[in-house]
């Protein structure tokens, strides 16, 4: 019988969730104290509340195993799928980045829609995967996270949206997503191919809009890179404030232009040319103190 039980309540916590047996354990707490109250003595009183504790801490000690075992099993699934990309993803051959495209359209919740067009040439090998690594520039919430969406097409030789392509997305222990693509077709060593990855990522600016605090937007390239273009949209009216990260005013491969559309919704593009493998860059925004919030609400 107990195996039978626990077995449905494996099942029920599958379907239910853990706040579902948590108010059926409730129910029944209180359903047992009101008949205790109106119909039993005081010896009837005590001994259904020491029932009630018993099963109480039998249900909770069975959530407990379940969950452990169940967080246990996604964390060496997760493990296993890992290892088995990084084996595949490196023995596909290196593509060179001959342009980067990256549009962050922002809300004033801190919501964003983002997307990234990558233009690249298999150098070294033939390419049948092709791998991207993105993700907040804080400790976002594991609620936030799991909300993200993505989607990676094709891209038309007129720039427009081309087939939905095959994916694995996984997450990585400092918060960022990894997203590999399958390629339709092999690339040939020499050959060019363009890859669209598209991003709602909910609450991926909140710092910056909700709390009013200075964020950073860095990008990192494993291998050299020919040309960027990151550019971040804000929503209309706010002014924003910004200064250049891994590159000064005097370089002359990189730039930063800002602009603002009819509509008033400010957009901050930054342009770099001949990126050098694993160096960082970017831009710090702060808003402008009249368009900005008043803080962190727990703060």
């Amino acid at each position: 019988m107990l195996k039978e039980f626990v077995e449905w309540f494996d099942d029920q916590l599958m379907r239910r969730g853990v706040s579902g047996i948590f108010h059926a354990v409730l129910g029944i707490l209180s359903l047992g104290a009101v008949a205790s109250a109106v119909f039993g003595g005081t010896a009837v009183k005590v001994a259904a509340v020491l029932v009630a504790v018993i099963v109480l801490l039998a249900a909770m000690a069975l959530l407990a195993s379940g969950r452990k075992e169940q967080v246990l099993g996604r964390l060496r699934d997760d493990l296993l799928i890992g290892s088995l990309v990084d084996a595949v993803t490196g023995r596909s051959g290196n593509a060179r980045i001959t342009m980067w495209e990256d549009v962050a359209q922002i809300d004033s919740d801190g919501n964003v829609v983002e997307t990234v067009t990558v233009f690249a040439r298999a150098e070294t090998g033939d390419v049948r995967f092709y791998r991207l690594r993105v993700g907040p520039g804080w400790n976002q919430p594991k609620r936030q996270r799991a909300k993200v969406v993505c989607e990676v097409v094709g891209v038309r030789p007129d720039g427009g949206d081309g087939p939905r392509y095959d994916l694995r997305c996984r997450r990585l222990v400092d918060g960022r997503l990894e997203t590999v693509v399958t390629l339709p077709d092999t690339v040939k060593v020499g050959q060019r191919f363009r890859v669209r990855f598209k991003y709602s990522w909910p609450g991926m600016c909140e710092p910056l809009m909700v709390w009013g605090q200075p964020e950073d937007f860095r990008l990192r390239f494993a291998h050299a890179v020919e040309g960027v273009r990151y550019t971040i949209v804000l929503p209309a009216g706010r002014e924003v404030r910004f200064e250049s990260i891994g590159f000064d005013g005097g370089d002359s491969a990189y730039a930063v232009e800002v602009d603002r559309d009819p509509a008033g919704a400010v957009s901050l593009s930054l342009t770099a040319r001949n990126v050098p493998a694993k160096h960082t860059f970017g831009t710090r925004l702060d808003l402008d103190r009249t368009t900005r919030p008043v803080g962190r609400p727990d703060a």
